[in-house]
């Protein structure tokens, strides 16, 4: 996958989905807040990401994905930090593709953010 190691961002949590700030850090994404959902997306490789890098692209597990599983199922941000999910957003809430489930029940993902997105209504 595509991985870059920038920001100087710590304790992230590994397979969690995160949004590049405008101080060049990172942070967890969330469907609720428009800054936090509609940027440069990464997953965290590890805990630090100027070590262990962040994928921009690519195949990865991740932490938690809600909803149903289904292979090629498409995949969405949440809006609870971090995590990711097969149900499109809600009132007030960003929808933006970020990938597809590739296998049923163990958060393998094949990480391809859209960088279009809409406000739902």
């Amino acid at each position: 996958g595509d991985v870059v190691y920038t920001g100087t961002t710590t304790s992230m949590t590994t397979g969690a989905c995160y949004y590049y700030k405008n101080d060049g850090t990172w942070g967890l994404a969330n469907s609720s807040a428009t800054g936090t959902s509609t940027g440069l997306l990464a997953i965290a490789l590890g805990a630090e990401s100027d070590t262990h890098g962040m994928l921009l692209r690519g195949m990865v597990t991740t932490t938690a994905v809600a909803g149903t599983q289904d292979e090629g199922a498409i995949l969405y941000i949440r809006g609870s930090d971090g995590v990711l999910t097969t149900i499109a957003a809600e009132s007030g809430e960003v929808n933006r593709i970020v990938g597809y489930c590739m296998e049923n029940s163990n958060n393998r993902i094949y990480f391809n953010p859209d960088s279009t997105w809409i406000e739902v209504a």
